[in-house]
């Protein structure tokens, strides 16, 4: 039997992209501010890890969101948060509506809302949701779709 391995980038929306300069601009003027100080080491260090973390973690995310399909697991990546579920678990996919609370490793709207054991739910924005849909049918028939 092979073993089934389908990556899945994330859709990247613009409201992401927006938020994600906005931050950059945000962080960068607090930068810029802690360089005008006049004792830089004390008031400006601090300001500037700071700033280069939240960057590095911005970056990451952008960069590093995606989902794996398995034989028997959707693996998700955002970042350094990592997860797994297990696809016999998983029993409905509400196609195009987003979860705005809760778990949420996406980077755009209008994604997958994954719901699986009894009241557990994530949500995913795969490049294309229909591709998606039919290849995590081909593993787990039983799941119900929701459009």
């Amino acid at each position: 039997m092979s073993k089934v391995n389908i990556r899945f980038n994330s859709r990247k929306d613009s409201s992401f992209i927006i938020i994600l300069i906005g931050t950059v601009l945000l962080l960068s003027g607090i930068l810029i501010v802690s360089f005008i100080e006049k004792d830089f080491y004390l008031a400006g260090l601090l300001p500037m890890i700071i700033v280069f973390a939240c960057l590095a973690m911005l970056v990451w995310m952008y960069f590093g969101t995606y989902y794996v399909l398995s034989e028997d697991k959707l693996k998700w990546y955002c970042g350094p948060l990592r997860s797994s579920i297990d696809i016999t678990s998983i029993n409905t996919i509400i196609v195009g509506r987003t979860l705005w609370v809760g778990n949420k490793p996406a980077l755009a709207r209008k994604g997958l809302r994954v719901k699986y054991n009894k009241y557990d739910e994530i949500y995913i924005s795969p490049e294309t949701n229909e591709f998606f849909v039919e290849a995590i049918l081909k593993l787990n028939s039983e799941i119900k779709i929701i459009r």
